[in-house]
């Protein structure tokens, strides 16, 4: 089987990964409880973006975030599964789609992956953590807000993503 990236472009996956980890140790610190998803969104879809814009193919979404699910899983089996899911539900987009080559796909795809993981994040949390997170579960408005929040700021941050990949593009 061969696989339709080169090496530079496992590295420039890796440099993406990167990005997201160092943002996502720092933005949920800075940012309420229960809101670090929509506060990490933008600079998530920064570097999805610019990572499915660069890879196209389908799996980029797996190739980008596989890394940081490795690195939460010694720490939290439950963050690791949740986020797990949420890479399976957004990679499905790439499957109907043929790939990440098309701005309205890449949208689609950030959209796809703040909502799932907002939901899955807290119906799991809900379940295995009960507490705050149960009695959230109870309030699904709130929820869905929670998650149509991160999927809008996640937009913010995929029309950066695009911005930047244009002007690198064409340098």
């Amino acid at each position: 089987m061969k696989l339709p990236w080169q090496p530079k472009d496992y590295l420039f996956s890796l440099c993406m990964t990167i990005g997201m980890i160092i943002t996502g140790f720092i933005v949920p610190r800075l940012t309420p409880a229960k809101l670090e998803i929509m506060g990490w969104a933008p600079f998530g879809a920064l570097f999805l973006t610019l990572g499915m814009a660069k890879l196209k193919h389908r799996g980029s979404i797996l190739l980008l975030i596989l890394p940081l699910i490795l690195i939460i899983l010694p720490r939290s089996i439950l963050i690791a599964g949740y986020l797990s899911l949420t890479v399976g539900f957004t990679e499905l987009v790439g499957l109907r789609q043929n790939g990440y080559r098309t701005p309205r796909t890449r949208a689609f795809t950030i959209v796809t992956f703040f909502i799932s993981s907002t939901l899955l994040a807290v119906i799991s949390a809900g379940l295995f953590l009960g507490g705050k997170w149960l009695a959230l579960l109870q309030n699904p408005l709130l929820v869905g807000g929670m998650a149509i929040g991160a999927a809008v700021v996640g937009i913010i941050g995929w029309t950066i993503g695009e911005m930047l990949w244009k002007k690198l593009a064409n340098a």
